[in-house]
């Protein structure tokens, strides 16, 4: 998703999707942590360029983490944060200017 969060932030007045790096870091080894270990693995299939991380290089390079229980993970360097209430009034614009009809504020009995 990293490549349409660049160009919707190309579309939008400012920058809403934040490239600011995910730092996951783990107390026990990453193999024993199913959540972070499939997604650190599921990143790299994708090619995305995670760096591996370890206590001693956690501690040196994240020198507010050094003495911690932290013994592992991986710095996504292209993962981020969004604006999610801005994203979605955008979205709303993108879609009112392409003549999707928003309804605001109305009740739903049912959906087809």
């Amino acid at each position: 998703a990293i490549k349409e969060w660049r160009q919707w932030n190309k579309k939008f007045e400012r920058p809403l999707f934040h490239e600011t790096g995910i730092l996951c870091l783990t107390s026990a080894p990453l193999s024993q942590c199913p959540f972070e270990n499939a997604s650190y693995n599921s990143l790299t299939r994708k090619g995305i360029p995670l760096q591996r991380l370890n206590r001693e290089i956690i501690a040196n390079k994240y020198p507010m983490w050094k003495d911690s229980q932290f013994v592992d993970g991986y710095f996504n360097p292209i993962g981020g944060w969004a604006e999610s209430g801005h994203v979605v009034g955008e979205m709303g614009k993108m879609a009112s200017e392409a003549g999707v009809k928003i309804h605001e504020n109305c009740s739903v009995k049912e959906l087809l």
